[in-house]
């Protein structure tokens, strides 16, 4: 959604519109360099982190599991502080154990890149087997990161190849607002080499 925010801005110029598909309805705004788009809050349900991740990323052991929307929207899984989410394996037989998607998530360690959290966000089940850098899942972080504890405004991390940046204010208004600088990247360079 962000993407297609992008795209309006660059080719109408606007500074806000909304973004239709379907019968959804996404308000989008420009602000400085930063691209908004407000989603409607999504349920979280806290359970344990299901067993069968062993089979996908070995023994590496997740703290805490949450699952948001229905059941071929998202799975949160959170590892434990400053784990290093790039040694994931992207999870192939993902589809297997579940038709949601896998968003793996931990508070940051790094200082220089300014998010509070990281993530990875797996979907191979639906031909995106790792997404760079994902809105919708920003938004689900958001409401997780929120019942942790982190309060309502957050930066993440997006530890995919080329990375991204994204941010998150959960209002009181059912609304959370994910934004982003949108860099387009060809299929040679990465957020690494722009800098």
């Amino acid at each position: 959604m962000l993407g297609a925010a992008y795209v309006l801005h660059g080719a109408t110029g606007e500074t806000h519109g909304v973004i239709r598909s379907g019968e959804i309805q996404v308000p989008w705004h420009a602000c400085r360099e930063l691209l908004w788009i407000s989603l409607p809050h999504v349920t979280l349900t806290l359970t344990p982190p299901p067993r069968w991740l062993t089979d996908l990323f070995g023994d590496t052991a997740p703290l805490a599991a949450a699952t948001a929307g229905g059941d071929s929207d998202y799975l949160v899984v959170q590892w434990p502080p400053g784990f290093d989410l790039g040694q994931l394996p992207v999870p192939e037989a993902l589809g297997k154990f579940t038709r949601r998607a896998l968003i793996a998530t931990c508070e940051s360690h790094y200082s220089y890149n300014l998010a509070q959290i990281e993530s990875r966000y797996f979907a191979p089940q639906y031909g995106v087997p790792e997404d760079p850098g994902t809105g919708s899942a920003m938004r689900v972080l958001a409401l997780y990161w929120q019942q942790q504890g982190l309060g309502t405004k957050l930066s993440n991390f997006q530890r995919s190849t080329g990375g991204s940046l994204l941010f998150s204010e959960v209002t009181d208004a059912n609304q959370v607002h994910v934004g982003g600088r949108i860099v387009p990247i060809d299929e040679e360079q990465s957020l690494d080499a722009i800098g």
